[in-house]
């Protein structure tokens, strides 16, 4: 999440690179279905919520982390809701249940919608999670409301275990960035995240998002508005391959000629940051070291020893020797080493830093045609112009979160 707030998101695992491109989905179901009954409970019962919310949130995990989520019902499709950090964090995807009587339901996951901005994703499991399933509140709640967290929170050296932390609403309308967040002192923590905030009848009034990361009992929840308008758009007709390439590729060469790399790093592939900008940041590493290397034989040479120079003057002495991208590598290098910072997370760091210049410099880039490839896939051809001169790619496009992403970039000329 964003500046003092953290992602409440699980524990780091292996890495595996996403295969295939062929992008499916299920025929359009009804939009959800919002509480029907007035609840008539008047005092908050935390077993009774417990029992009513705890089978229908489930286990969320990766093959890079975990987080939480909760079923829904829309229609006659079952559904799952989470963070969209939990599931871009991996490439596999499963969830995991706990029914009433104690039974565990598993089941791998697709993700067929994804909202950004709001840290939203909708999941379609393989085969059912069981039957139980939590109603969405339209009516926001109110300051002060007794409510839940409802998730599986993890502890070093234990198993995930569905826990249940009450509190009470503190704030409404929380603005963070261009996100809208309400604010509880229930007790949450890493691995909560994409988990439902319950009222007193175990209706959903939003998906646990982020927490402070120093003051005690400030958490961050999307409100349920936000899920209803991913349900929204999941219901509308889904335009063909190449359509859908193109319209994404509009909008990732928009956020690359305004130098926008933040906003255009939203358009890679898991893959092309695993493969493509982990190798840029070790290439970019190694040199930095063999001139950092070249600068203390040469120092010493002339009779000067670099251990004994203070660091302010041995940062003078090399900074002009390295480039903004060196200085970047060996900094994420650093975070990396002191187990700060996943590999993987290094590179999106990176990524955010210098996505815009995934072109070189330039004046203007079009998008020449689109085709689809054997296996599903779609490759663009790009031209790119810099004063008199222009360039041509290929940019290869694989389906994935939902959306097409670019997976390679490569100059024919």
């Amino acid at each position: 999440m964003r500046s003092r707030f953290i992602a409440l998101w699980g524990s780091t695992l292996s890495l595996v690179v996403l295969a295939g491109c062929t992008a499916k989905r299920g025929l359009p179901a009804p939009a959800t279905a919002t509480a029907t009954a007035t609840c008539s409970v008047r005092q908050f019962d935390a077993a009774r919520v417990g029992r009513e919310a705890g089978p229908a949130t489930v286990l969320v995990v990766t093959d890079h982390g975990s987080g939480s989520g909760f079923v829904i019902r829309d229609g006659q499709e079952q559904l799952v809701i989470t963070n969209f950090h939990v599931v871009a964090s991996g490439t596999n995807v499963a969830a995991h249940a706990t029914q009433r009587d104690g039974q565990q339901q598993s089941s791998k996951m697709q993700v067929v919608g994804i909202d950004r901005e709001r840290d939203l994703a909708l999941l379609r499991p393989a085969t059912p999670l069981g039957s139980e399933a939590l109603e969405l509140r339209e009516r926001p709640p109110s300051v002060g409301d007794s409510i839940a967290v409802v998730g599986y929170p993890g502890v070093q050296d234990s198993n995930r275990v569905l826990t249940f932390e009450p509190g009470t609403v503190t704030a409404l309308q929380r603005q963070m960035a261009f996100t809208q967040f309400i604010q509880t002192n229930a007790n949450i923590n890493p691995g909560n995240s994409g988990g439902p905030m319950v009222d007193a009848c175990g209706r959903v009034l939003g998906v646990v998002a982020a927490k402070h990361r120093t003051t005690e009992r400030l958490g961050l929840v999307i409100p349920t508005q936000a899920v209803t308008e991913l349900l929204a758009r999941y219901h509308q007709p889904r335009p063909a391959p190449r359509e859908a390439a193109e319209k994404q590729l509009q909008r990732f060469f928009n956020e690359v000629k305004f130098r926008r790399s933040d906003k255009a790093a939203d358009f890679f592939t898991r893959g092309y940051i695993e493969k493509t900008v982990s190798a840029t940041v070790d290439t970019l590493r190694e040199q930095a070291k063999a001139k950092i290397q070249g600068a203390f034989a040469s120092m010493r040479k002339r009779g000067k020893n670099p251990d004994k120079l203070p660091q302010a003057e041995l940062d003078k002495l090399l900074t002009p020797l390295l480039s903004i991208d060196e200085i970047r590598s060996l900094s994420l290098g650093n975070e990396v080493a002191e187990k700060k910072l996943t590999a993987f997370d290094a590179a999106t760091r990176f990524l955010r830093n210098t996505a815009a210049d995934s072109f070189g410099n330039l004046d203007d880039i079009w998008l020449e045609s689109v085709s689809t490839t054997a296996s599903g896939c779609v490759d663009a051809y790009v031209t790119a112009s810099s004063g008199a001169s222009t360039r041509r790619y290929v940019v290869h496009l694989h389906h994935q979160w939902s959306e097409w992403l670019v997976d390679s970039i490569k100059q024919t000329r």
